[in-house]
């Protein structure tokens, strides 16, 4: 029996709502990655939540399965779920505002970020092979979106799973499928490298599912491969770190990192 959809926001520290927020928001990314995989979760492992909101529906502020998370520099959270909604909240969890996906037949964004530096909202539209971008009051924007043709050449997506920016404005997206690859792009979303492809072997992946840039390096969740993989971005081509983990449920063992 389904559980209702729910977020939940713990702030240890009621002053930084920033912190409390990226916090929250790491959390919350694993519990839906594991969600996706094994049915809803029933409760968070381990803290005590200080506000919960949400509820499984349709109407503002319900969820049907939320499925990623972005935080503006307001502290406001952008939320979409499995009806391709992108639903807004405050920091204490109030609706501001709700709009949707331009299409969703063919399935809905598995991966979102908000891009400070230019004040855009970057959508992972997974099943229509491309990358969206919105302001943050839901309008769409055309001549920023990337991809949108299916393919394996530069800058055609197969499944698009996620987006990371670094501080000079890069895009990193990553695909599964066909290709299990990453591509870079330069901000004004012109192709520049790609790494990357399907294999068990490191410097390959089975589903390159969550990018996360900090400190110059990215950190990839190479989720069929249950492992994470990271790569110093410094350079002039990404350079390959190393990578951790593999199957299991012990501590430093992962299943389907998400």
């Amino acid at each position: 029996m389904h559980k209702p959809s729910r977020i939940d926001l713990a702030e240890s520290d009621p002053i930084d709502r920033r912190q409390a927020c990226q916090r929250m928001l790491a959390g919350a990314t694993a519990l839906l990655g594991l969600s996706s995989l094994n049915g809803c979760v029933a409760s968070a492992m381990g803290g005590t939540p200080e506000l919960v909101w949400g509820r499984r529906g349709l109407s503002d502020g319900r969820f049907l399965k939320p499925r990623a998370m972005a935080i503006d520099p307001d502290d406001q959270l952008y939320i979409v779920d499995t009806t391709g909604r992108i639903q807004v909240f405050d920091v204490d969890g109030q609706h501001l505002r709700t709009w949707k996906t331009p299409e969703t037949a063919n399935g809905r964004p598995t991966g979102m970020i908000f891009d400070g530096d230019r004040g855009r909202l970057l959508v992972a539209d997974t099943h229509y092979y491309r990358m969206l971008a919105f302001a943050p009051t839901g309008e769409i924007l055309p001549d920023d979106q990337i991809g949108g043709t299916p393919g394996d050449g530069p800058g055609e997506f197969a499944f698009v799973t996620d987006i990371a920016v670094d501080g000079d404005g890069c895009l990193y997206i990553g695909e599964y499928g066909a290709s299990d690859r990453i591509q870079r792009f330069d901000p004004d979303g012109k192709f520049m490298a790609q790494w990357g492809g399907t294999g068990r072997e490191v410097q390959h992946f089975v589903r390159p599912q969550s990018l996360v840039i900090h400190d110059k390096t990215l950190w990839i969740a190479d989720a069929c491969n249950h492992r994470v993989q990271r790569y110093d971005l410094s350079t002039t081509e990404p350079q390959w770190i190393g990578s951790w983990g593999h199957e299991g449920k012990q501590p430093g063992e992962f299943y389907y990192p998400y």
